[in-house]
């Protein structure tokens, strides 16, 4: 594919186009995935708290 034969327009266009294209199929699979993605997300803030309240209590740091 040759693309100098585009314009600048075009060109921008068309990136414009794969953006928005790529952001609604990773919104589309979000939404698929949705509950186990918000299950591993807590899972995930759990394990920041717990390692965060670790350090605080080697620290020696109440929080």
């Amino acid at each position: 594919m040759d693309i100098s034969q585009y314009s600048q327009q075009e060109l921008a266009r068309l990136k414009l186009g794969y953006i928005v294209r790529e952001r609604q199929q990773s919104q589309q699979s979000q939404q698929r995935t949705g509950t186990r993605m918000s299950a591993r997300k807590r899972d995930l803030q759990r394990g920041q708290q717990q390692a965060r309240r670790e350090m605080f209590d080697d620290l020696g740091v109440t929080a």
